[in-house]
């Protein structure tokens, strides 16, 4: 089920570029340097990582992107005007949403191209980890959705998800780690809430649909996806084909 909302969580971790293929069936053993992912048996085959990029354990938040920006807050984008993660600020503009460069749908609102899923050169999990490493599209973070069972937990006094396969058993770990417009946003309403980017946008007209792109939202009692303002910085949790 897809929601029009903007929300989320956040913090830091640590960055590295390594890559290699590695499966494991216990998610809370892996490397920084083997970006490990587990295969939940899941329709499509889709295997998902362990951990976000940036990330050296599941838990960890890792590092925060713009949608469709390689370089994060900490892994190289730079802050103009004293702003970073806004419009002003957003590599795929022209300091403002309705001065778009790329994926937008809509001539009042930037340069059309009608692309509405990142080209390799603005995937972040392709450009870092490399060896077919993607972000996830729409249709593919529902698929997880549905075909895992959501528990909300602490790990190492972190608060998140366990998603449990429903196929296989295997599970994987989403922390709460908020997202950030300008400054770090941790919750909504009192709750702690974690964001993650998708891959793709809605291929729309609508002037809104525009300035957002899908990601995973979740918060405790809640688990779905959303569209959110492509210049927040949000977390990365890749996929392997």
């Amino acid at each position: 089920m897809k929601f029009n909302i903007i929300t989320l969580t956040a913090i830091a971790a640590v960055f590295t570029m390594f890559s290699c293929d590695k499966e494991t069936d216990s998610p809370e053993k892996f490397s920084i340097i083997n970006h490990q992912y587990v295969d939940l048996g899941l329709p499509s085959g889709l295997k998902w990582a362990t951990c976000n990029i940036g990330a050296e354990n599941p838990e960890d938040f890792g590092d925060y992107f713009a949608w469709g920006e390689t370089k994060g807050l900490y892994s190289g984008k730079t802050s103009f005007a004293d702003e970073l993660f806004t419009w002003y600020n957003y590599n795929l503009c022209n300091r403002s949403y309705d001065k778009l460069t790329k994926y937008c749908f809509n001539s009042d609102y930037g340069i059309v191209d009608n692309k509405s899923i990142l080209d390799d050169e603005d995937d972040v999990a392709m450009v870092m980890w490399g060896a077919g490493w993607r972000m996830p599209t729409l249709a593919e973070m529902e698929e997880l959705d549905d075909n895992c069972t959501w528990t909300w937990t602490t790990r190492n006094n972190v608060e998140g998800y366990v998603a449990k396969s429903k196929i296989n058993g295997k599970e994987i770990f989403f922390p709460a780690n908020g997202f950030y417009s300008n400054s770090l946003i941790t919750s909504e309403y009192g709750n702690p809430v974690g964001y993650f980017w998708g891959k793709d946008k809605e291929p729309s007209t609508y002037w809104d649909s525009q300035k957002r792109a899908n990601a995973f939202f979740i918060t405790p009692g809640n688990h779905y996806t959303l569209s959110s303002e492509r210049c927040y910085g949000c977390t990365v949790r890749p996929v392997k084909d």
